[in-house]
């Protein structure tokens, strides 16, 4: 027989008035905090259902009672012998509305909540960072850094597009930024050995080089004559035999080169002459000043191949050692995460100690490029004594292939780590220093707070060894153990004191988690039993005074289910204790007995 009617009634008619008057008790009484003056009613309504979410399972384990109660009383019109076929069919109703309850208590925990938490916690942020970014605006442009004003500004309006003080700031340092070239950095960046060849010339043989080299050569394409000359000459060894003719054509074409194209008017002669330029530059490994020539001469003369072909090869090494400042415009706004932080073990001894405030993932690619703002990176040696400190604004980090990296840095991996998942062949690159797409020479790149040796450490890239997979794992760490997913967090805590973290927190954290539901169960069908020990009458129908009653057993239900978990969460760190790593499936086990012997109790119960 069925019982869900009356169960679903009491449920419905309760939480609706529950909803109502918890949203009307904290709306009028909840005081609102100074940071969120202006976001008062949003506020409110937030803060209205966090308290009604808090309250939702009480509320359902006090409803289910009642409406257990009164369904018991109207369907048991005879006696009903312990575990007979009457008694199993009350049973599988209960535990068919049960599930229901667990579900909706689930998604309040694991979705809901945590969802409003983090709303309320990024309304709190855009406030703090909206008056951190302000003054740190106004410090920079008092120190005559207009590089770094203009990248605080322009995050603070990206936060409040309208605020009048930071409209008039951005004025004055626009003043100072639109003509600014800085021809030299402050720091010298790391120094990177590189190479003119593009990744894509790597597959060519020296017999289709050279190829190459003769028909650009003969159809008077001089540049790409020259490139593909000089590019056999930088990879083949001197016993080549096309060595000599390569050596020959590239002199020709270079001689070539010097000369400009007959037939031509001036406009055209300064672009060929800016574009020979910009050709030399790539050539001599000056690819950042290659990559601004051909950005111009790109805008100017869109149709042409010989720009548009050394354009992206120089792209293809600036994007080797920095990325572009317009790429993190108003990404503020959209962080997936929040003050993350992690140590990293150095394959050479020591560790680095990483922690950035918000970090945005471009989910577009997979989440294999990420965006981290206000970056901190520490330096510890094998005493873990601190050896160097530095900050960046923002920095890039993309998923590096691992058989890119020194043999050394790939022995160390392997060994530390059992990299079987293809995921898992990718590493941390984080992109230090970024440059404006269409100003040549202004760089934001690492500033340093301390140095054991002053001036000894130069950094425009930064490898973690660590697997890719893990980092990934770590963001989602940040939004707090309570809300990673439950399969992430039971991966993660295996290894969380690889980085620094608690092992037997995440164990603890995963182990809570997993017995809520099960905690539940277990109160939902005593409860059950206390339902069909204490059955409303056969004639009683549905009374509204049972709605004042009803307040009072929610309270009593929401110390008693708090006062069960507290218990539990104690007692998981003494099983975690004994059995270490085994401890989730010792505690699965001892959950599974308490369920069964709670429906063993309510199927045994007598009816009269």
């Amino acid at each position: 027989m069925k019982i869900y009617k009356h169960v679903i009634a009491v449920i419905l008619i309760y939480l609706l008035f529950s909803f109502v008057g918890i949203g009307l008790f904290v709306f009028f009484t909840s005081p609102v905090p100074e940071e969120f003056a202006s976001y008062a009613t949003q506020y409110k309504i937030y803060e209205a259902l966090l308290v009604f979410l808090k309250f939702l399972p009480s509320l359902l384990l006090s409803a289910f009672l009642v409406g257990l109660s009164w369904s018991f009383g109207r369907s048991d019109s005879e006696k009903v012998e312990r575990f007979s076929t009457i008694r199993v069919a009350f049973f599988k109703n209960v535990i068919a509305l049960s599930f229901t309850c667990i579900v909706l208590c689930m998604l309040s925990s694991e979705v809901f909540i945590p969802l409003l938490q983090n709303t309320q916690e990024n309304m709190e942020n855009k406030e703090k960072n909206f008056e951190a970014y302000l003054l740190l605006a106004a410090e920079s442009a008092y120190a005559d850094d207009y590089i770094y004003a203009k990248y605080y500004i322009d995050n603070a309006l990206a936060l409040k597009p309208n605020a009048v003080e930071a409209l008039d700031l951005k004025d004055t340092i626009d003043i100072f930024y639109s003509g600014m070239k800085q021809k030299i950095r402050d720091r010298e960046m790391q120094e990177q050995v590189s190479s003119s060849i593009s990744v894509k010339d790597y597959g060519y043989t020296s017999p289709q080089l050279m190829e190459r080299a003769r028909e650009a050569f003969l159809k008077k394409d001089f540049f790409n004559a020259h490139y593909y000359a000089s590019l056999l000459l930088e990879m083949t060894e001197k016993k080549d035999g096309n060595r000599q003719e390569a050596q020959q054509l590239a002199a020709d074409a270079w001689n070539k080169l010097q000369d400009n194209p007959t037939g031509l008017d001036g406009e055209q002669v300064l672009a060929y002459e800016t574009k020979r330029k910009g050709y030399v530059a790539f050539i001599n490994q000056e690819f950042e000043k290659a990559y601004y020539i051909f950005s111009d001469l790109k805008t100017a003369y869109p149709s042409d191949l010989d720009i548009d072909r050394y354009f992206l090869l120089s792209k293809e090494k600036m994007d080797g050692k920095y990325f572009f400042s317009n790429e993190v415009e108003d990404l503020i706004n959209f962080e997936q995460y929040k003050n993350v932080y992690f140590s990293i073990k150095k394959p050479e001894g020591g560790f680095f100690l990483l922690y950035w405030k918000g970090g945005t993932a471009k989910e577009k690619a997979g989440n294999l490029i990420q965006y981290m703002r206000e970056l901190n990176v520490f330096s510890y040696d094998e005493n873990k004594e601190l050896e160097f400190s530095f900050s960046v604004p923002y920095a890039k980090l993309v998923a590096f292939p691992l058989e890119q990296t020194a043999q050394a840095f790939q022995a160390d991996m392997h060994n530390r780590f059992k990299m079987k998942k293809e995921s898992s062949q990718f590493v941390p690159l984080i992109y230090l220093v970024s440059t404006d797409s269409e100003k040549d020479g202004l760089y934001l790149g690492p500033s340093f707070s301390y140095e054991r040796e002053v001036g000894s450490n130069h950094y425009n890239s930064l490898l973690l060894a660590m697997p890719f997979d893990d980092f990934l794992q770590i963001c989602k760490a940040s939004l707090g153990v309570k809300v990673m997913p439950l399969t992430v967090l039971a991966s993660f805590a295996k290894k969380a004191d690889s980085y620094g973290f608690s092992k037997e927190v995440y164990f603890q954290t995963f182990m809570d988690r997993m017995s809520y539901p099960f905690v539940l169960l277990i109160v939902l069908i005593l409860l059950a039993g206390i339902s069909w020990n204490y059955k409303l009458g056969t004639e009683t129908h549905f009374k509204f005074v049972w709605l004042i009653t009803l307040p009072l057993f929610t309270f009593i239900l929401y110390f008693v289910l708090e006062t069960i978990l507290y218990l539990l969460n104690l007692s998981s760190f003494v099983i975690i204790g004994i059995f270490g790593g085994v401890a989730p499936w010792v505690y699965l086990l001892i959950l599974c007995v308490l369920v069964s012997v709670s429906a063993i109790i309510f199927s045994a119960l007598r009816s009269d």
